[in-house]
Formats: structure tokens, sequence, C-alpha cells
């Protein structure tokens, strides 16, 4: 991943009404359906922090001195707050060494706060700044089982693998046999370097746990995710993937209720499940959930007990 600069922007206040509310989530836990889901229930649009899709419209939709991030789809915005997408730190996926991923909370809340903007201009392409944190004024932090998370991951890699045509990119079947293959791989990839920087206790327990850097990257950004709404004083929102699929229109309203937006459409996006079942052994499940439980804050172990019951 290339490295960029990132230049500081500092103010006392926004000039707008309009507030930014995070979409807090890990790659591949539902977030581009939460996006479409709320677009398309509110028919208004959503925003991110990031480059790629931008469309007509290059100024930021929030913004303090021309900085915050920008509106995803060219429909009308909301009145009080945008959903906006952000990664924030920590979460690399695949050959991905710890002196990366093991990160501070301030390398989580800079990132959380970082957009980016195309710029034919600049070195990249594309210059990141950060903006104000009284911009954000909500948080929806979206959780997914962590198996069927790290499962989506990998199908992901394999799919980006084949069309970047990448060394690897015929090394692991898109099932569970690859995914169980591919994890064998992953970690043995960067064993020394994780023994040094994470240390012994856990370097132990994730011996028997399979892909077992994805899971720790998973669990500390949840962690850091409740830190930073904390330590912002944000409200937040907390949303299952999976209640979509048990509630999907208590769910939404739910949602709906939270951004302080109108449900102006009724017949809405239809969900799609995909079932993961097969892809990790019980004694395989049962190494993840003692792993994930000595990583999780308290808060964090709240809200993912449910998956190991």
């Amino acid at each position: 991943m290339m490295e960029h600069n990132t230049e500081i922007v500092h103010d006392s206040h926004s000039p707008s009404e309009l507030k930014v509310a995070w979409l807090l989530s890990f790659p591949n836990s539902g977030t581009s359906y939460t996006l479409r889901v709320v677009r398309n229930a509110s028919d208004s649009t959503t925003a991110t922090n990031y480059c790629g899709k931008n469309p007509k419209d290059i100024d930021p939709v929030v913004d303090m001195n021309g900085i915050g991030p920008h509106v995803l789809y060219d429909r009308k915005l909301p009145e009080r707050f945008i959903l906006t997408k952000t990664h924030c730190a920590g979460k690399c996926n695949n050959y991905c060494p710890p002196s990366k991923y093991v990160i501070t909370a301030e390398k989580f809340k800079s990132e959380c706060l970082t957009e980016c903007t195309e710029d034919p201009s600049a070195k990249h392409g594309e210059t990141r700044t950060r903006y104000d944190p009284s911009l954000v004024g909500k948080a929806v932090h979206l959780f997914r089982d962590p198996f069927d998370n790290i499962i989506s991951r990998f199908h992901l890699h394999v799919k980006s693998s084949l069309k970047q045509e990448r060394d690897d990119s015929n090394a692991f079947t898109n099932d569970p046999t690859g995914l169980q293959a591919f994890c064998v791989n992953q970690n043995a990839h960067w064993a020394e370097e994780e023994a040094e920087i994470l240390g012994e206790a856990i370097t132990i327990a994730a011996r028997s746990v399979p892909c077992h850097a994805d899971f720790f990257r998973y669990v500390q950004w949840h962690n850091y995710a409740f830190e930073i709404t904390k330590n912002l004083s944000i409200p937040a929102h907390i949303l299952h993937y999976e209640d979509y699929r048990d509630d999907f229109d208590g769910t939404l309203s739910s949602v709906m209720d939270f951004l302080e937006l109108p449900r102006v459409v009724k017949n809405v996006t239809e969900f799609y499940w995909s079932n993961y079942t097969g892809y990790f052994t019980n004694e395989q499940r049962s190494a993840v959930a003692a792993y994930v439980k000595m990583l999780a804050s308290h808060e964090t172990w709240y809200e993912l007990k449910r998956y190991f019951d």
C-alpha cells in the first residue's frame, strides 16, 4: 500500500448544520450494503472518506476550510446527518506485517478523520487531509460475525489476485479447502516478526488459530472503534450485519431513526445472505473464541460473544 503525506487542518467550528455520521466498519462487514440501503430508503445521498467513487462534484459535503468527506452519489443531501464510510486504520489484508497493523489509538483516530481527494497534480494522483473531529456528530458501529468477516476477506483476496494477476492468483481455491491452505500460509508468513511485536502470550494463543493475524486485526479494530466514539463523546449505534437477516424492517428503522432520516421508500434493496458453514472446524472455532476473548475489550467482547455461543 502506498504511503501518503497527510496534512493536518484544525479549526474551532463547522459552518454547516449537516454533520458526519461515521459508518465505522471493518472491511467486508456489510459496509456497501448498509450505505446502499440507507440511500435507497431515505432517497438521499451518503458520503465517503475515500477516493475512487467520487462523482461530478469534488467539493466536500461537510467541510471546514474546504476539508471534509465527499458525496458518494448524486442525490439530495440529508438534513441532519450524512452516513459516511470510514474503515479507519489497522485493517490491511494479507501479506501485511505486524509492524503495519499493530497500531496506536491515535493512529486509528487520525485515519478515521482522513479524507482522500483525487488530485492529478499530486504525486500519487490524490491528496489526503485530516478533517476536524467537530464535523462528526454520530457513528454507526457495524459488526459482522468474525468468521464470516474473515471468510469474506479471503474471497476478496482470491478475486483480487485473479483480477490483478498477482503471483498467488492460482494458489488458493475459493472454497473451504482454499481458505484452510491460505490460513496456513498466512500464519507462517510473518511468524518471526509477530513473535517480536505481539509478545509471548499472544503468540502462544495464536498458534492454533487459523488466519490469526486477521482475527487480531478484527478485534483490535473494534476495540479502537469503541474507544474513539467514547473519547470524542460521539453517540454510537451498534449494528450487527446479521440483524438485517433476522429483522430487516426493525433493523433498518433503528438505523434510520438514529440518523434522523425519514424512510420515504418502503421497498428497498433486498438482503442476500451468504452461508459460510463448513469453512472452520469446531476445534478451530473454539481456538478463535479463546483468542478473541483474550484480545477483546469488555465492550467488544459483549458484542462478539453471541457468535461463539
